[in-house]
């Protein structure tokens, strides 16, 4: 049963000890400053100590949530400051919501309550007249704040070891809804070369070129440097990949001789295939022409990364089998590219109604 005393020191302060006494187990005691939490305390360890959860770890006790993300944060920031600036707004949110709570009591229940609040989070969108509005975050993104602190919590079990176990790997993730497959028509994909073609920035047309035909990302193309060509430009090596693996891309047809004309034309100490204008050692940004481009074709709902969409479409429909389209375009899994595998069955049955009207058609019945 929990007892809670107050304490009056001679300098006029109070604090209140809880103490804990379950059958089987040593007294424990805590002091804190406020009542109300010293009650919590008792009343949650107790149940802990009766359910068997409790560690009395003594990092885990002088710990809390907001200690645990900062140095995560900070090993973050030495080692893969990519990562760090892409997951530091995600954990200021959760050190914001979970910053009273010590290591000790944390809870998968702390962290479904704090996950309730981010259905009731909302963004901007624009919509088709390019308004903004409000609109709800997705599961996708509610389930980005939450790999975020998983893996936050796990440097604090490994190799920190303030932890025995991550109370976060408990929650399920929430089910996205498939990935919308974006692709170019063929009307499309004349138009917006053609737009590209009659771009002020002269790579443009060689850039989307190479995202039609090696489904490249787009910072793998703005990264491709001249050392990783290989001498007839039919190859290019991407030595840093989203999935942290290095891959290589094939060219071939106008994207290799555009790709070896450039290369003839490359100035002196040139870094990149398509450098910065203001400096030959810096990636070019051609967010610009590109939106220029793409509102001059008359293309709508259309991403740069859609490039991608549309490459491994164009393979699902020339029937090219999942292996080789997740090989294709890097990905680890085959789950990956499941979403172009209606293309290839709905090709492949026009394909096939096709050579049955011509071989059958004249058939009596």
């Amino acid at each position: 049963m929990p007892t809670i005393s107050k304490r009056t020191w001679p300098t006029g302060a109070v604090s209140y000890q809880a103490k804990v006494r379950v059958r089987g187990y040593p007294p424990v005691t805590a002091t804190f400053d406020r009542k109300t939490d010293a009650a919590l305390w008792a009343q949650r360890t107790e149940a802990d100590l009766r359910e068997g959860k409790y560690f009395p770890n003594a990092k885990a006790k002088k710990h809390t949530i907001p200690d645990l993300i900062d140095r995560y944060l900070e090993n973050l920031k030495a080692t893969k400051r990519r990562r760090h600036d892409e997951v530091l707004h995600l954990l200021n949110w959760w050190k914001a919501e979970l910053g009273h709570i010590v290591l000790a009591h944390f809870r998968s229940e702390d962290v479904e309550k704090a996950q309730q609040k981010l259905f009731s989070r909302q963004r901007l969108k624009k919509d088709a007249e390019g308004n903004s509005k409000p609109v709800p975050i997705s599961p996708a993104t509610i389930n980005r704040y939450m790999v975020a602190l998983q893996t936050a919590v796990n440097y604090g079990v490994k190799p920190l070891k303030w932890l025995s176990s991550n109370p976060v790997s408990e929650i399920d993730k929430l089910e996205e809804p498939e990935g919308i497959v974006r692709f170019l028509s063929e009307e499309e994909k004349n138009n917006l070369i053609a737009a590209c073609r009659a771009s002020k920035d002269r790579h443009l047309f060689t850039i989307v070129l190479l995202g039609i035909a090696t489904g490249a990302r787009k910072n793998e193309i703005r990264s491709m440097r001249w050392a990783d060509v290989n001498a007839d430009c039919t190859l290019v090596t991407l030595p840093k990949t989203k999935n942290k693996k290095v891959r290589a891309v094939s060219l071939s047809g106008p994207v290799q001789q555009l790709v070896k004309k450039m290369r003839e034309e490359r100035e002196e100490g040139q870094v990149f295939l398509f450098p910065s204008p203001e400096s030959p050692d810096k990636r070019l940004d051609f967010r610009s022409a590109w939106l220029f481009a793409v509102e001059r074709a008359g293309v709508k709902n259309f991403r740069f990364h859609d490039l991608r969409h549309t490459f491994a479409s164009y393979l699902a429909m020339d029937n090219a089998s999942t292996i080789i389209i997740a090989d294709a375009m890097g990905h680890k899994t085959l789950a990956m590219v499941q979403r172009y595998v209606h293309l290839t069955k709905s090709h492949t049955a026009n394909v096939v109604a096709k050579m049955a009207e011509k071989e059958l058609g004249h058939v009596e019945i």
